[in-house]
């Protein structure tokens, strides 16, 4: 008698799905308004937040398959979200296809990599320029968008060292080239081709070399 249990739950579901939908709408329109890039424009690819109120309370897992990304919530006492890692999702979503475009002018970056043999991060970080360069564009958006316009610089740039010392080297470039990013209204599929064609692979590479590795990874 399944069917009868479903549709003694489905209020209860359908209650969780209303309790997040405003704080996932906002952190999509927001993101997209930052990266002046609409996610309509993404035909084949999907987006899915499901919420799973058997799963362990408070928990957020995120995978992708293909050119589909997932996100799983599960619910807590606690109304907040962990946005953070929905968002890391999101920003995947939107930024992994272009990194796809740009072959060639990745894999000029592979002596980048050599530097990296120290780092904490997850090897495949290590073994992928497309990989990196995503990572480390993400972060430095993250960076750039902590807290609100109150919140001081130096926060910003804690954040972008944590991030360099984890061993996304890159971080500080794109941190940057999003500063001119704001004030220019292109949007980011527009800019994205010139951040990569801006980047001083040897002067990069130079300073990769200079950055004191954490001795673990983040959690």
């Amino acid at each position: 008698d399944l069917q009868a249990i479903w549709q003694k739950y489905l209020p209860d579901y359908t209650a969780l799905t209303d309790r997040y939908h405003e704080a996932l709408s906002k952190m999509v329109f927001d993101t997209e308004i930052y990266l002046k890039l609409p996610s309509a424009g993404y035909l084949g690819h999907g987006f899915t937040v499901f919420v799973d109120p058997m799963g362990a309370p408070g928990q957020t897992n995120a995978r992708n398959y293909g050119s589909d990304y997932y996100v799983v919530l599960s619910p807590s006492t606690d109304a907040a979200l962990k946005m953070e890692q929905i968002r890391h999702t999101y920003l995947h979503y939107l930024l992994d296809p272009m990194a796809l475009k740009y072959p060639l002018t990745l894999k000029r970056m592979e002596p980048l990599l050599t530097a990296l043999k120290t780092a904490p991060m997850d090897q495949s970080f290590k073994n992928d320029t497309s990989l990196l360069v995503t990572e480390c564009l993400i972060r430095a958006i993250e960076a750039r968008t902590l807290g609100n316009s109150k919140t001081p610089e130096t926060e910003r740039a804690k954040a972008v060292d944590a991030s360099m010392r984890q061993g996304f080297v890159l971080t500080q470039y794109f941190y940057d080239a999003l500063v001119k990013f704001e004030k220019d209204p292109a949007g980011l599929r527009t800019a994205y081709g010139d951040m990569l064609a801006g980047i001083d692979v040897p002067k990069q590479e130079k300073m990769a070399q200079q950055v004191q590795f954490a001795a673990k990874s983040d959690p």
